[in-house]
């Protein structure tokens, strides 16, 4: 007797076995099963072809809709992996077999809403009786039991599909029993419903032509399914952000922005908030801001660097700032300035209450500098005080330039939002050590930066996935290309960015008389320059030395260096500025002389001093930051009675001399003979002349120095309202501000100079019959302002960092310009820009910027980190040369990455916008769908595919990739590697290249495909790239596991790499033509 059960444990008692037997021409079934695929019919196509009439009943309600993605309802699908990757490619002309197939046998209806059948069954029966006793291969049958109609239930996949129990019945009673329950369920209306236009609905979706820009994003679904809608839904949606002030200022880009920082700082305690210059990083940080003070009811506290300080304090609440352009959100912020760490006259204050720490300018603490003399570093009380205590902190850097030479930047930066835990992200983004991945990336990073021809793409090859991942979740990093690109939409609205003129660079002399000696001179004298007054550790005596620590000497030595450096910044920036500089330094020598003399008359009377002590009470003033580094590192005490005091004063002496001479020769240079001034009005005459509209006489003067702002104020005021009828402001921090129009407040000045940007007209308590039009400026403004009112920028010295070039000309790069085309004017020091870089003695100054980034960081690789930084200083050169013909974004510095290379959010916003408004439509589409995009010269023809990984998901494993189990690769039609997964940015961007803006089939190029492959049935090419696509990855991810056990990682065996194609699902692909 045949074996009545059909269970899948063998192909001879799978349930596809049994219907091959049974379904014979003529046959008339009936089936009941929950669900139905594609790839069951494949399996079956050519027995279901022969029957005669087939009607399905769907035991599970609505199958046909998800209802709500995020709840684990079954849901009815046609193509569910079962299919070998082979079939996959080919499942679009086995959808149109099966729809074609449905249409002239199949009736289909389905199980109401709110009911559910849970029976299976397979009931086959034929029109003559006869034959149904005469020939035992058409007898009538039934099969009832567990099996859907899925290739899974069927017994029809690889492994042999699922465990099932079925029990076959000839009885006639038994038969016409189920066919009853069947029929009385078919035709109750209340019951049932008819399902075939739906069904039909979905497989022509599976097998029509597709638009390059719905399977885009259908792709990028697939890849941030775990991400989206939650931050859109919860932050701007379900609180009261979304009708704040703040949040309907923003673009929408800074609204994806707060979005994904407030998702970062709730999953992972901090966010990098890295966008560039002029893209509005404070806006962004405020709402976040207020979305913890008015949604979470957290306290928020931020630390800005003191010449940023007027940048936040407008916003404050408690301020009572007429100049507020959100006073409804009621901001209630805290404000501390950096150097307030640790200090004592904010000893009661309650550091750690705040569940948000905004830091602005984030990289200055990119050093885990240990403290002295029993005081902690600011870096240390940030951390111990702020972070650590009290209530849980989370933090949102805010940085243009979080990284400077070394990853342990970055990684002393993120220890804020892990507490210094080490193994923080091991749950969340399988990274056991931070530590560990950021040494391994910075050896990788300074491997490739010692080769010639390097390119950053092949950088980003070869840095470990885990890295990515890193970056990508932690931080947000937009440039402007990447605003053009990803919301073309918005600027629509808003505008787009001003053309930026090539610069105009101007070198005048010192003096209109030529008396003053030429810069190459003066650097010469100036690196000659021995600087005693800074170096008392060359004094010691003998038998003293052994008291002090013998590092102190090389402190000194470095100060001396940065002394030198601040005197040639100087001499750039201003004649003036110099001759401030030579008589402040002629005064120290002389408090020296008339302490040493005190000392050697009293002998007991203030018998310490430090060469970092010589600007006790100056730090907070100083405004070179790597200056005062130098400063804060040369605290060592020396005894006066141990020291050579004849020879001290003796050199003190010389030195003086010295200086005196160039103090004198600076300061005979009046105003008058100012040729470097002369020229600047010069140029602000031109800029002026025959022009009538406001915002066309408009001119930004930057310089690095507080004095020579203040001397440029002074000398142009006048002159410009008298002979043009210019009014004019001078913003330097606080306390010296000026201005002719308004009151000399730091942001009421702003608001006169950039009155449209600012918004002004609603301020009433502002004057509106005139306005602002030649601003001097420091950097305090540097950052953090809108002032596209201003379409001029003029760098009357050039800073050595281009970085901050950028930043001063962001003030005027912003979105909303009044002017088509804007203007940076660089005053250089000479007009031979080469002679000047290699001046004997900027050189050597730059030698002393080396050794105090090396001084203060235990650097990971040791003696490298002196020549890495040295190929920043050189980089920053080649961008200074570059900055005499061009204007530069961050982005478009050559040589290197930036975080913008690691980031992904860009994606995400763009699949943000898509999904909420056709969010029904692109999860309802099935999986393996491909459309024919466009090639062009970054596109050869090809194929991409999107593969997915089955089985269990081990992300950050070595030779995973980022977006594990998904991988993404672009493969020529000669066969050749195109775009790797490990290149999964830049192959996303060239995709959105070719495939955004196609918003219907391209139907030639769908013809044409259609035609190579004779309607779908010959895919050999196709599936030979597929063959080729999958043992790639599996050769791939060998090499990088190879790597990563070179370096101490791990290698998983051979046979654990999905190699082979029955382990992959296919879920989109698109043909590059």
């Amino acid at each position: 007797m045949q074996n009545p059960i059909t269970d899948n444990r063998t192909p001879q008692t799978s349930t596809l076995a049994w219907l091959q037997e049974h379904l014979r021409p003529g046959a008339r079934m009936r089936i009941a099963s929950a669900y139905f695929t594609v790839g069951a019919f494949g399996a079956l196509k050519n027995e279901l072809n022969n029957a005669e009439t087939i009607r399905f009943l769907f035991g599970q309600p609505e199958f046909l809709q998800r209802l709500d993605a995020t709840k684990e309802i079954a849901s009815y699908v046609f193509q569910d992996g079962e299919l070998k990757l082979g079939s996959q490619i080919k499942q679009n002309s086995l959808a149109l077999e099966c729809a074609q197939w449905i249409r002239e046998k199949v009736a289909i209806r389905s199980i109401r809403s709110g009911r559910l059948s849970h029976g299976k069954l397979y009931h086959i029966e034929y029109a003559s009786q006869i034959a149904a006793f005469e020939k035992s291969e058409t007898r009538n049958v039934a099969l009832v039991g567990s099996s859907n109609f899925t290739a899974s239930g069927l017994g029809a996949t690889k492994t042999g599909g699922n465990l099932e129990l079925n029990l076959e019945t000839y009885d006639d009673r038994d038969r016409e029993a189920l066919a009853d329950w069947f029929d009385t369920l078919w035709h109750d209306e209340s019951y049932t419903r008819d399902a075939k236009d739906e069904v039909l609905g979905y497989l022509e979706r599976l097998h029509r032509d597709n638009s390059p820009e719905f399977v885009y994003y259908k792709t990028l679904f697939h890849l941030f399914e775990s991400k989206i809608g939650a931050d859109a839904e919860e932050v701007a949606g379900e609180t009261r952000l979304a009708d704040s002030q703040i949040w309907n200022a923003l673009f929408g880009f800074q609204k994806h922005g707060a979005r994904a920082a407030i998702r970062k700082l709730d999953d992972y305690g901090g966010c990098i908030l890295a966008d560039s210059v002029g893209l509005g990083k404070t806006f962004t940080a405020l709402a976040v801001a207020l979305y913890f003070q008015s949604v979470l009811r957290q306290r928020v506290l931020v630390l800005a660097p003191k010449k940023l300080r007027e940048n936040w304090r407008v916003y404050q609440a408690s301020e009572g700032s007429a100049l507020n352009p959100f006073p409804k959100d009621m901001f209630g912020f805290a404000l501390r300035n950096h150097t307030d760490l640790g200090l004592e006259k904010f000893a009661e204050f309650d550091w750690g209450q705040y569940g948000l720490v905004i830091i602005d300018e984030s990289h200055n603490f990119r050093n885990n500098a240990k403290g002295r003399d029993g005081k902690p570093s600011r870096y240390e009380f940030l951390m111990e005080q702020i972070v650590k205590s009290g209530a849980k902190t989370k933090v949102l850097l805010l940085s243009a330039t979080p990284v400077n030479t070394d990853l342990k930047d970055l990684r002393n930066q993120i220890a804020f939002m892990t507490e210094e835990n080490d193994a923080a992200f091991r749950d969340s983004m399988g990274i056991s050590s931070v530590a560990n991945l950021t040494t391994q990336a910075q050896r990788t990073f300074a491997e490739w930066a010692q080769k010639s021809g390097r390119s950053p793409r092949e950088l980003l090859t070869r840095l470990p996935a885990p890295f990515f991942t890193l970056l990508s979740e932690l931080s947000i990093a937009r440039s402007r290309s990447h605003i053009e690109k990803f919301y073309a939409d918005d600027l629509k609205k808003i505008g787009a960015f001003p053309t930026r003129a090539r610069p105009i660079s101007l070198s005048p002399e010192v003096d209109l008389k030529g008396r003053f000696p030429s810069y190459d001179v003066l650097h010469r004298d100036i690196s000659d320059y021995k600087l005693h007054l800074f170096n008392p550790s060359f004094y010691l005596k003998d038998e003293a030395k052994k008291k002090y620590e013998l590092r102190q000497a090389q402190a000194e030595n470095h100060l001396i260096g940065m002394m030198r450096v601040n005197f040639l910044k100087r001499l750039e920036s201003s004649v003036h500025s110099f001759a401030q500089t030579m008589e402040r330094t002629i005064e120290k020598i002389e408090a020296l002389e008339a302490r040493i003399a005190k000392f050697e008359a009293f002998q007991k009377e203030n018998p310490h001093v430090s060469s970092g002590g010589l600007f006790e009470g100056e730090l907070e003033e100083i405004e070179d930051e790597e200056l005062r580094t130098a400063m804060e590192v040369s605290q060592g005490r020396f005894n006066l009675a141990d020291l050579k005091l004849d020879e001290w004063k003796r050199d003190l002496k010389s030195d003086k001399a010295q200086l005196a001479r160039l103090s004198n020769d600076a300061s005979a240079i009046t105003p008058d003979r100012d040729a470097k001034l002369a020229q600047l009005k010069a140029f602000i005459e031109n800029c002026v002349a025959e022009k009538t509209a406001p915002h066309e006489r408009k001119v930004l003067v930057f310089t690095a120095f507080a004095d020579t702002a203040s001397y440029l104020y002074e000398h142009i005021h006048a002159w410009a309202k008298e002979k043009w009828g210019l009014e004019s402001g001078l913003v330097v921090g606080s306390g010296q501000n000026r201005a002719t129009f308004g009151r000399s407040e730091f942001n009421e000045i702003l608001f006169h100079f950039s009155p449209v940007s600012k918004g002004r007209a609603r301020m009433s308590s502002l004057a509106q019959d005139g306005e602002i039009s030649v601003l001097i400026a420091t950097d305090c403004i540097s950052e953090g302002q809108n002032l596209q009112d201003c379409g001029v920028v003029v760098n009357y010295d050039i800073h050595w960092n281009p970085v901050r070039l950028i930043q001063r000309f962001g003030r005027v790069d912003r979105l909303g310009s009044l002017h088509d085309t804007i203007q940076m004017v660089n005053f250089w020091p000479t007009s031979d820009l080469n002679q000047y870089i290699n001046l004997k003695g900027r050189v050597e100054a730059r030698m002393a910027l080396v050794d105090v980034a090396g001084t203060n960081q235990d650097n990971i690789l040791g003696d490298a980190a002196r020549e890495l930084i040295e190929k920043d200083l050189n980089f920053r050169d080649e961008q200074l040369k570059r900055l005499q013909n061009e204007t530069l974004d961050m982005d478009e510095m050559d040589g290197g990455v930036s975080l913008s290379d690691f980031t992904l959010d860009d994606f995400l916003g763009d699949l943000s916008e898509f999904w909420e408004k056709r969010r029904a439509e692109i999860e309802g589409a099935p999986n393996g769908i491909f459309a024919v995009a466009p090639g062009s010269e970054t596109a050869p023809a090809g194929i991409v595919f999107c593969l997915k990984r089955r089985g269990q998901v081990q992300k950050n494993r070595a030779g995973a990739a980022r977006f594990e189990p998904y991988y993404l690769v672009y493969i020529r039609e000669d066969g050749e590697i195109e775009l790797s997964y490990t290149d999964d940015k830049r192959l996303l961007s060239l995709l959105r290249e070719v495939c955004v803006g196609h918003k219907t089939p391209l139907l030639e190029l769908c013809r044409a495909f259609e035609a190579e492959t004779e309607a779908g049935e010959n895919l050999g090419e196709v599936w030979s790239l597929l063959q080729k696509v999958v043992a790639h990855i599996g050769n791939k991810g060998q090499q990088i596991a190879l790597k990563s056990l070179a370096k101490g990682g791990l290698l998983r065996a051979k046979s654990s790499e999905a190699d082979s194609e029955d382990e992959w699902d296919l879920m989109t692909w698109f043909v590059i033509r």
